[in-house]
């Protein structure tokens, strides 16, 4: 066994707010124990050790409803966590949105089996950085008051997290923190921006496809049109558009949730579509990173697309697909500058769109600035950790 920590979320899926994250996870853990030895759970192990310089071992969750898995087929995958648990003396699940219900997979139940048998195998363990999502099981919300009663403590990402797991009567002790990913995006002091330059917005879009609702074609479809509307006027303005996948491959289609097919979709259906950049592909957070330096202005539509311009104090508009991108703009007091899918309208999200690109080139809140403060709670709970 080496002293060290294993982190387990939705890493190695090609997501960029989930690398943020586990690229954040590793700074908070530097900061906290330093020499610490990380390592990462990852779908795609060599692509985190490459990525994030760190270890990984492979894991699979949530990919089919364990029923379908034979019980030879179940003992040997649990057999194959169990021995990379044991490597390291710590475990920690986060962050992410992991405490959720799905119609077709068994989310909760998948993310909650590597911490129960962390704890099983008597490793300390902790739950960093996470939210909850839609609990609508009875067994669901059972599961996750046992697996979070048994660990050190818990840091949830946003207040709303915080009471539903008081609500469910956790036991663990509970801390609000900002989301890891804003650890490694610090604010931006503006020196790429270029005077008399062309605005550059950078825009995050999701297909709505895989929300496993009836009625979520249609507000897809509802949704693009209008943001289609808004960065046609933008165009004409003389906004250089940009549409940026948060999670997509290089080389190939994901099968659902592609940022990229959602980004071309919103091109065309725009009359100035032919004018926007459509990024093929953002490789890692580095990469993410320098897109972010010469922006004027973020209209965000993943979480993490709002979250890393609040850090780098880039102008943003959120739009709304997910209770989580709502609760994280009120918390940082951007409320007003948030729409729903369902309510978007393209004529007001470009006039909001024209008062920021007029406004200063880097802002904030106070609200985001007392967020952002709150991170050394994590940092100091994983240094008392033991």
């Amino acid at each position: 066994m080496t002293a060290g920590t294993a982190v387990c979320g939705f890493y190695g899926r090609a997501n960029l707010g989930d690398e943020a994250i586990l690229a954040g996870m590793c700074d908070a853990l530097a900061a906290a124990r330093p020499g610490e030895s990380v390592l990462a759970l990852s779908a795609d192990p060599a692509g985190t050790r490459r990525q994030h310089g760190v270890d990984a071992a492979p894991l699979r969750v949530g990919a089919r409803r364990p029923a379908r898995l034979g019980a030879a087929r179940t003992a040997a995958r649990r057999a194959r966590l169990a021995r990379t648990l044991l490597s390291r003396d710590g475990f920690v699940l986060g962050g992410g949105d992991l405490l959720r219900d799905s119609p077709t997979q068994e989310v909760v139940r998948g993310w909650l089996e590597p911490l129960e048998l962390a704890r099983t195998l008597r490793r300390r363990t902790a739950v960093v950085g996470v939210s909850v999502g839609d609990l609508w099981k009875r067994s669901s919300e059972d599961a996750v008051r046992r697996a979070l009663d048994g660990t050190a403590f818990v840091v949830a990402r946003d207040a709303p997290s915080t009471e539903r797991l008081r609500a469910l009567d956790v036991q663990a002790p509970l801390d609000t923190a900002p989301d890891l990913a804003l650890r490694v995006f610090p604010p931006d002091d503006g020196s790429a921006l270029r005077a008399g330059a062309p605005p550059r917005v950078l825009v995050s879009v999701r297909g709505l496809a895989d929300r496993a609702d009836g009625a979520a074609p249609a507000r897809h479809r509802a949704a693009v049109g209008q943001l289609a509307a808004a960065l046609d006027e933008l165009a004409r303005e003389g906004a250089q558009v940009e549409l940026v996948p948060f999670r997509s491959l290089p080389a190939s289609l994901q099968p659902v949730d592609d940022d990229y097919v959602a980004s071309l979709e919103v091109a065309h259906r725009a009359r100035e579509g032919h004018r926007f950049t459509v990024h093929r592909h953002v490789p890692d957070v580095a990469a993410l990173r320098e897109l972010l330096r010469g922006a004027s202005l973020v209209v965000g539509m993943r979480l993490h697309a709002v979250i890393v311009a609040v850090g780098a104090e880039v102008p943003v508009l959120g739009v709304s697909y997910d209770r989580k991108v709502r609760n994280f703009c009120e918390e940082v007091g951007l409320g007003s500058s948030c729409w729903d899918t369902d309510d978007l309208d393209g004529a007001a999200l470009a006039a909001a769109a024209r008062s920021a690109l007029q406004g200063p080139a880097r802002t904030t809140t106070q609200s985001a600035r007392t967020y952002r403060e709150r991170s050394g709670v994590i940092v100091e709970r994983l240094r008392a950790w033991s």
